[in-house]
């Protein structure tokens, strides 16, 4: 039995809709004689309805590696410092620069509006208040503006943070997380031997564990990662996903 781990977006998910009946079938295919885990940049509340419910029982690691759950239940989370947080939302604040803030499981929006909010807002009812985020922890920085970026690279720089900024390809925004946050850690962490894994990805934030990932599957093209085993679209995925289960369970009974 193999893990099979999934990132969501531009790899089982296109667009930001929900998983598709053909991804399904296929995902459900395999899940039938492997493990299945899905890491997201997303928070594990906004992973959920862009899956069945018939998958919400897989390990899911959200905001970056910064939060891993399964089957309802908080595996671990790892939040900002307070200076540092209190540091990067004054800048925000004073470059009226739109965010969201997630926290374990609800989340807050700055007060400039940005359409991304009405996005978040139509997945989940969990927005609160920004200071009931702060109180419980934050897990993520999501900033809606990438020119914002190099500020915040070198704001991050000149305070000493280790904290980590993730480009969304295709996108003009970025994720900031806490220090030594990245999907390979939290998959260590819960003890999953990536060596041994099929990993599939798409973007920066999927490095990582692509290079460290027994089998690497990237959806794009070799001149954006150089170092996987196999080049796909989203729209090929699941037959190719579909080809390996066979070819996993002919293994399993020779």
């Amino acid at each position: 039995m193999k893990d099979f781990i999934f990132d969501l977006d531009g790899t089982i998910i296109k667009n930001g809709q929900p998983l598709s009946g053909e991804m399904l079938l296929a995902l459900e295919n395999i899940s039938s004689h492997h493990n299945i885990v899905f890491a997201s940049a997303r928070p594990v509340r906004d992973m959920l309805p862009l899956l069945p419910e018939s998958l919400h029982h897989h390990v899911m690691i959200g905001c970056n590696g910064s939060m891993a759950w399964k089957s309802g239940e908080c595996l671990f989370s790892q939040n900002f410092s307070g200076h540092e947080l209190s540091g990067l939302l004054e800048l925000l604040v004073q470059q009226q620069v739109p965010y969201l803030l997630d926290g374990n499981w609800n989340y807050s929006v700055s007060a400039k509006s940005h359409p991304f909010h009405d996005y978040i807002r139509s997945l989940t009812p969990c927005e609160t208040h920004q200071q009931s985020v702060v109180d419980e922890g934050v897990t993520k920085i999501l900033v809606l503006d990438n020119n914002f970026q190099e500020t915040a690279s070198r704001f991050l720089l000149e305070q000493g943070s280790h904290s980590i900024i993730y480009h969304h390809r295709n996108e003009d925004i970025f994720d900031i997380t806490p220090a030594s946050n990245n999907k390979y850690a939290a998959l260590q962490k819960l003890g999953i031997a990536v060596d041994n894994a099929w990993v599939f990805g798409n973007d920066n934030n999927d490095f990582t564990m692509l290079k460290h990932a027994g089998y690497s599957v990237f959806l794009g093209a070799p001149v954006l990662f150089e170092h996987a085993d196999h080049y796909c679209d989203i729209d090929e995925l699941p037959c190719f996903i579909d080809s390996l289960s066979a070819k996993q369970q002919s293994l399993a009974v020779n």
